[in-house]
């Protein structure tokens, strides 16, 4: 099983804490700020010719296209340990949560032990259900409990991990997130106070040729 951690306390313990469900890969999961945009765009990198007629042919130089995230953050606890990470990250891969297609589990209670999770209407959340191999379970309250689970099935109302849920999770508070391999290629820190920092990033997925 996959799991990534369980039971942090989420002033205490950062969210992006420099290891991976592999103990290889870092996983960043520091939640975006919902008052600015969150993107996820595709890159397809095509090449064009053009013919005398003034016609044009395009053709793709990657075999799938390349997803690029963007979001913001703001921190007002940590911000110099956030921005020295993201420094460090820039020299190595990891996973991030596909903030745009957020998978609410449905109805009350426990998810303690569960491998098949009863969720809200997904049958358009395309990355999930066609390019995903993990995602993210994590339970918004105030003492976080969080785990990366290995996807093995996704229809339109039920996601199935190989492995159950070990964590004290609430169907009510609990968001599950696809999880994309990528690297960080764009980060800007603005301080807008003494106290609050607010960084503007974009993780880029890997090309992955043949």
């Amino acid at each position: 099983m996959a799991v990534y951690g369980s039971n942090w306390d989420y002033g205490d313990s950062p969210l992006y804490k420099d290891e991976g469900w592999d103990d290889t890969t870092s996983l960043f999961y520091f939640l975006p700020n919902w008052k600015f945009n969150v993107s996820l765009s595709y890159l397809f990198k095509t090449i064009i010719t053009a013919t005398r007629p003034k016609a044009e042919q395009r053709k793709a130089l990657l075999p799938k296209p390349i997803r690029k995230e963007n979001f913001v953050v703001t921190d007002n606890d940590t911000y110099e340990e956030l921005w020295n990470y993201l420094i460090q990250l820039h020299a190595s891969d990891l996973y991030v949560p596909i903030y745009t297609e957020p998978c609410k589990p449905s109805g009350y209670g426990s998810l303690l032990g569960m491998n098949d999770i009863a969720v809200n209407d997904v049958s358009a959340n395309y990355n999930l259900k066609n390019l995903t191999a993990l995602v993210l379970v994590i339970d918004l309250r105030e003492i976080v409990t969080a785990e990366v689970h290995v996807l093995t099935a996704v229809t339109a109302n039920q996601i199935s991990v190989a492995d159950a849920l070990i964590g004290a999770f609430q169907a009510e508070t609990t968001i599950i997130y696809p999880l994309f391999h990528c690297y960080l290629t764009q980060k800007e820190r603005r301080d807008l106070t003494d106290k609050m920092t607010q960084f503007n990033l974009e993780f880029t997925e890997f090309e992955v040729y043949g």
